[in-house]
């Protein structure tokens, strides 16, 4: 008998809802947290870069400014892997939190070229740390049976807050001229920001509450400090490298081809995407109320697609799953570069954000699953590593790019980087064993090893 597409959706329903309800309390708290952080990153997506244009100084050029965010994130990154394994994801979230604030705090008080990039540097490096430990917390308040679903609705929760982030900060600028009277743009802007700052530090308490297991789902050892790590010499832990490059020669090589296909993305990405507000509100003559609220319609857009990634991965696999939304996206990326009015490139706009991050839960899922354990945050804190190092380069080449009117130009070139990653992607990870639908049989074991006393 034919399953009726009613009864397959409330089937994809139940299920979703089964495994919600298995999330651990620290996974809903985290949850909770990442809810709240994602208020604060709305309102900076739509306000940053033009507060940064808004102080008017001959020598404060955004792309002097956004460099020095990825300059942060790079020193960041390169002590954060092996912090996070050893130190645990929730004290050292906690801790690129503080940093983040006091970078954040900065950048709105000063108004120098050296001020705003100290502060932005150090707002990304705390915001690297709280990326890379992200998803070992997550995969230590998981089981496989629900950990898909849990990377969804926590990247999807995280896209809501930042679509209520996005529309609060689209009309905030009126409102604080309202309210405060300010007397410039950068003030209004400033303003703004800071408000969006004090939304996102009420999850701070929260993921203080989250404890940490002892052990994981399956009875895997959870996180602990090595007590020998502190009181071995720099010189004791040289000596060893080769020995543990050796244990680990599979996952570094995981790790590699990870870096290598999410480079092309990276690079493409930022050759574009840190100026969609700019390239709506000054080029194409939206008001900041507008294209916050095009932001918000972005972000959900976004969740509705994250929620569907999961059970599709289910069905046809991470890799494929992931290879074919990456491919789809660039037609409508192309069109988007080309597009000459609000309403076009506001379409596509929707549809391409959409199909490119919908699986970025997955991804993540996907590496932590063919990574070992042991390293799972040093390879996670790697593709950040080298995400940003090439962002130093590229974020000034694509502002140059829309500062010359040569914003087809960078869409075009990063819609061929996006289709070299997602070949790559393919070439790399199709034949892994976790790379394979999860069949029906395999859920149900789980299911019920979950379920069994």
């Amino acid at each position: 008998m034919a399953i009726t597409l009613e009864e397959r959706i409330r089937s994809v329903g139940q299920d979703y809802a089964a495994r919600v309800r298995q999330f651990s309390p620290g996974a809903r708290l985290f949850l909770a947290a990442a809810t709240l952080a994602g208020l604060n990153a709305g309102v900076t997506s739509v306000l940053l870069n033009l507060y940064i244009r808004s102080l008017g100084s001959a020598e404060v050029t955004l792309g002097q400014v956004l460099r020095a965010g990825p300059a942060g994130a790079i020193v960041s990154g390169i002590i954060a892997g092996p912090l996070i394994d050893r130190w645990g994801a929730k004290r050292s979230m906690l801790l690129g939190t503080a940093i983040a604030g006091a970078g954040a705090l900065l950048l709105l008080v000063s108004s120098t070229l050296w001020g705003l990039r100290i502060g932005l540097a150090l707002a990304s490096a705390g915001s690297v740390v709280v990326y890379i430990a992200a998803p070992p917390l997550l995969v230590r308040h998981s089981s496989p049976v629900e950990r898909k679903h849990l990377f969804a609705v926590t990247a999807a929760a995280y896209v809501i807050s930042t679509a209520a982030g996005s529309a609060i900060g689209g009309f905030l600028p009126d409102l604080m001229t309202r309210l405060f009277a300010t007397p410039t743009l950068a003030d209004t802007y400033r303003l703004s920001l800071f408000a969006g700052a004090i939304l996102s530090s009420l999850g701070i308490p929260l993921l203080m509450l989250v404890r940490e297991p002892a052990t994981l789902p399956g009875g895997a050892e959870g996180p602990s400090i090595d007590p020998s790590y502190p009181q071995q010499s720099l010189a004791g832990r040289l000596r060893a490298l080769p020995a543990q490059v050796r244990a680990q020669r599979r996952g570094i090589l995981i790790i590699a081809q990870f870096v290598l296909a999410d480079s092309f993305i990276r690079i493409g990405g930022n050759l574009f995407v840190p100026f969609f507000n700019v390239y709506f509100v000054e080029h194409l003559g939206a008001s900041t109320g507008w294209y916050g609220t095009l932001r918000s319609f972005d972000r959900f857009a976004v969740v509705i697609a994250t929620l569907l990634a999961a059970p599709i991965a289910v069905r046809f696999g991470p890799v494929v799953t992931i290879t074919w939304t990456q491919l789809l996206s660039v037609p409508l990326l192309l069109a988007f570069g080309s597009a000459q009015t609000l309403g076009l490139a506001a379409a596509v706009f929707l549809g391409r954000g959409a199909l490119m991050e919908m699986t970025v839960p997955i991804r993540d899922s996907f590496l932590m699953e063919v990574v070992p354990e042991r390293v799972r945050a040093t390879g996670n804190a790697a593709i950040t590593l080298v995400g940003q190092a090439l962002a130093v380069v590229t974020l000034p080449l694509g502002a140059r790019l829309l500062e010359g009117g040569r914003y087809s130009l960078a869409c075009a070139l990063a819609a061929a980087l996006y289709v070299a990653s997602a070949l790559l992607y393919w070439a790399f990870f199709r034949a892994q064993p976790e790379a394979a639908p999860q069949k029906k049989s395999r859920v149900a074991s789980l299911t019920s090893q979950v379920a069994a006393p």
